[in-house]
């Protein structure tokens, strides 16, 4: 009796680890491991990248993918973001890179101490977020330096406050280098990269064409994007002039617009329109997608107003201030050489400023 009692109870124990057996391996192989990590209580991790190298993806584009945080957008200080760029740095092939902006090759006239570009607020979503490694693809000029950092945190109000932890990224000088960086650490669902320029000049400045960042995090409600493999869908957006705050308007106005990625040849021209036309409000008759540009404004006896402004997830109003009088006209050989090239170019990026946010305007005159 003894015998028989042991057995039934080994039959006892033995049916519920055969069943379970067969559940974990029906789980395995309908779903592969991570179904069966589902089926005893993990939740399941899965690497994931997401590339910003892209113009749009630069500027914190929303359409650039679900991991973009629109209410925390993109800062510059001292530097641009561009589509392409003719001269060196030229781009590297990502149809987008961020580099310093000088007003003047007099180095003792330059407006812009400091260079700084940060990501927009990133979306890593989930939960038990883990930074694997991060790449940055680069152009370090001679004599120069590029620093690289980066800070996390749960909210975007704790984000804004963080300090930022450096990235021990090599890099190497009068190359374009792929540099990565493992790090193996954890962060919080919103991330953010900064990258400062040291030591560039007019003539020889750096360049950063992309960052790749990869991470593993339980899988989250809304599948990452991972932007490599997405199509990006981009919209256009509308700028329009508000004439309210002008002093001093001509009688008779003409209107460029230019895309500075394009150079200084307008991509839209308004030529000899009377202002009361114009006034209050004139919403350009071109579609404008997510980039930088600058509006040009002139007429007789007065000097030309150059306006940057940044087109990022929204539709933009720039302001039209007081015209001063003058004779001269908006010439382009801005180091007066003779041409018209990438040398009139890059001043014109320093002449277009800076802002600490993608979607401010500082007027300027020309």
């Amino acid at each position: 009796m003894q015998t028989s009692y042991n057995h039934n109870k080994v039959w006892k124990i033995a049916v519920p680890i055969v069943a379970i057996a067969i559940a974990i391996g029906a789980a395995i192989y309908a779903g592969g491991f991570e179904n069966f990590l589902k089926f005893i209580g993990i939740k399941a991790s899965q690497v994931q990248t997401i590339s910003i190298s892209s113009n749009l993806e630069l500027l914190g584009d929303s359409s650039a993918g679900e991991w973009v945080v629109v209410d925390e957008p993109a800062y510059f200080e001292g530097v641009s973001v561009l589509s392409s760029y003719s001269s060196i740095p030229a781009d590297y092939g990502t149809e987008g890179l961020v580099m310093p902006i000088f007003d003047s090759a007099d180095e003792r006239q330059n407006s812009y101490p400091t260079h700084v570009y940060r990501t927009t607020a990133i979306d890593l979503g989930g939960e038990d977020i883990l930074i694997d490694s991060i790449t940055v693809q680069q152009y370090q000029a001679p004599g120069a330096q590029i620093l690289h950092s980066y800070r996390s945190a749960s909210t975007l109000a704790e984000l804004t406050n963080h300090t930022f932890t450096p990235l021990e990224l090599a890099g190497s000088e009068d190359q374009q280098t792929e540099d990565t960086v493992q790090l193996g650490v954890p962060v919080q669902q919103y991330f953010q990269l900064e990258t400062t320029f040291i030591g560039d000049t007019f003539a020889t400045r750096s360049a950063v064409y992309g960052y790749s960042i990869n991470y593993t995090g339980s899988e989250r409600e809304s599948t990452t994007q991972t932007v490599t493999d997405t199509p990006v869908v981009t919209r256009p957006f509308t700028a329009t002039l508000d004439f309210t705050p002008a002093r001093q308007l001509p009688d008779v106005v003409s209107i460029q617009i230019l895309d500075v990625s394009l150079g200084v040849q307008p991509i839209y021209e308004l030529k000899s329109v009377p202002s009361e036309q114009l006034v209050p409000l004139h919403q350009l008759n071109k579609e404008l997608y997510a980039g930088s540009y600058v509006a040009v404004i002139r007429g007789g006896g007065v000097e030309a107003q150059a306006i940057p402004f940044i087109i990022s997830n929204a539709n933009k109003t720039i302001d039209i201030t007081t015209f001063t009088p003058t004779t001269s006209e908006v010439n382009f050989d801005l180091n007066q050489d003779g041409i018209i090239n990438s040398l009139d170019l890059g001043l014109l990026l320093g002449k277009i400023g800076s802002s600490t946010t993608p979607t401010d305007s500082t007027p300027l005159t020309e």
